[in-house]
């Protein structure tokens, strides 16, 4: 399901006649910080008395009493988030996930709230956490693996899915923006990105994103056969089995896909040879001015044109820097792509005294020095500086128009997730804002979006 039919059934707000839809009532404190979602309010009461009118709200379960003047405003609404419930049975009272090396045994259903299929409890998962500096924060993401393939949200059938929790971006839609401006300009591999709400072993976790693992032959890149093909990860984590450092540039260059560990020892050994000569000739064509020779130099102008976009320069580490080949030799070039990894870019917060500051529009990224002989490919640069300006006149409007779309559906979520998770952490790269002061963060970014174009597009290659 492409990403804008996904959309489309995101904005069913008015579908409260959907036996899956969840009535929802959105109170918004004027007195504090707090923030108020009640699903399946049947009953609202004024109360008269000495110190004022309070009101209260009953949802058959519990009600809730409120001083009117506390109330900034108050909306009532058909919920279109879906919430995934994960339970890990023999770990009940685990509050969060602990360990991102161990699998645990889960359960997951959905309530789809309708913008989804309901979907009952399924017992063939297994849960743990993952990430790299985002596994260190206090909320964690996650990695479901499922037995057999399972379609979650109306994602293809797979057996792994992400959780991003997203926890360093107050607005929420980081990697979501990067995806859609990926679909926008339609680079293949383009993950889909579904916003959902999470419940864990009873305990409310806030607002997740829930995408697709990237790999080969999966929901992801399933046009390459990883018997014959290659997925490649450049990061400096260079924590994978397999791997190597480029003769050139000194990439660290990880097999991703496929899992060379099915192999004998032999077997692997041979194949990661192979494709480590393979990757060390494309260099070497890149660096001696032929670039054209090894590489797709539409996919990678594109992509870079993304990074740019999102001011994204963990590519210059490299970090999450994913490349794939459809077989060894002279007749297939490396393409770009999956893209990955953009909570901590665009106009990210840090901390200097009491002050927070935000990273400016203006400014070039960082980049690897692959991508920096890439870039000096005349090819290169002219696919560029021509998707620059068709982005700015044909897609910023369509990407502002979704942007929006997406801030007014994901408001009440974001709200509760902020008060879940305050933020208020300092990891000198970055100042960890909360996303309760959602529609201000919001609208922060899309006029740095704004600005952004505007410097791509007057500071071409």
């Amino acid at each position: 399901m492409k990403l804008n039919i996904l959309l489309a059934a995101l904005l069913l707000i008015s579908s409260a006649m959907s036996r899956a839809a969840v009535p929802q009532t959105y109170i918004y404190r004027a007195d504090e910080r707090q923030f108020h979602c009640l699903e399946g309010v049947t009953e609202i009461i004024h109360h008269k008395g000495a110190d004022g009118v309070s009101i209260e709200f009953v949802n058959g379960t519990m009600s809730l009493t409120l001083p009117s003047k506390s109330i900034e405003k108050m909306t009532m609404a058909t919920s279109t988030i879906p919430r995934l419930v994960i339970t890990t049975p023999e770990s009940p009272d685990l509050k969060q996930l602990e360990d991102k090396e161990k699998y645990l045994n889960a359960t997951i259903s959905v309530e789809g709230n309708g913008t989804f299929e309901d979907m009952e409890s399924l017992t063939n998962l297994k849960v743990k956490g993952r990430g790299n500096s985002t596994w260190v924060m206090k909320k964690k993401p996650m990695r479901l693996k499922f037995s057999t393939k399972e379609s979650l949200l109306g994602l293809k059938k797979a057996k792994n899915f992400v959780l991003l929790a997203n926890y360093v971006d107050p607005t929420l839609l980081r990697n979501v923006l990067a995806m859609k401006i990926g679909e926008l300009l339609e680079i293949p591999y383009t993950n889909h990105m579904i916003p959902c709400n999470v419940l864990f072993n009873g305990f409310d976790l806030g607002c997740f994103t829930l995408t697709e693992k990237v790999g080969l032959n999966g929901s992801s890149v399933d046009d390459i056969d990883e018997d014959s093909g290659i997925m490649f990860e450049l990061s400096t984590e260079f924590d994978e089995p397999y791997k190597f450092r480029s003769i050139i540039y000194d990439l660290p260059v990880m097999v991703k896909d496929p899992d060379f560990s099915d192999l004998t020892a032999t077997e692997a050994d041979e194949r990661l040879a192979k494709w480590k000569d393979d990757f060390n000739r494309a260099e070497k064509l890149a660096h001696d001015g032929k670039a054209g020779k090894a590489f797709d130099l539409t996919s990678f102008a594109d992509a870079y044109l993304v990074y740019q976009l999102t001011k994204n320069s963990e590519i210059g580490w490299p970090k999450s820097w994913y490349i794939v080949k459809e077989a060894l030799g002279d007749s297939y070039l490396y393409k770009a792509g999956p893209l990955w990894d953009f909570d901590s870019a665009y106009n990210l917060c840090r901390k200097q005294g009491d002050q927070v500051t935000y990273e400016p529009a203006e400014g070039n990224i960082w980049i690897n020095s692959l991508l920096d002989d890439l870039c000096d490919d005349e090819a290169f640069k002219a696919r560029y500086n021509e998707r620059v300006t068709y982005f700015k006149e044909t897609l910023l409007p369509q990407l502002l128009d979704y942007f929006d779309t997406m801030v007014a559906v994901m408001e009440p979520s974001a709200k509760v997730n902020g008060m879940i998770w305050p933020g208020g952490d300092d990891y000198s790269w970055q100042y960890v804002l909360g996303s309760f002061d959602y529609v201000s963060e919001c609208a922060r970014l899309r006029q740095w979006l704004i600005d952004r174009v505007n410097f791509l597009a007057t500071n071409r290659l």
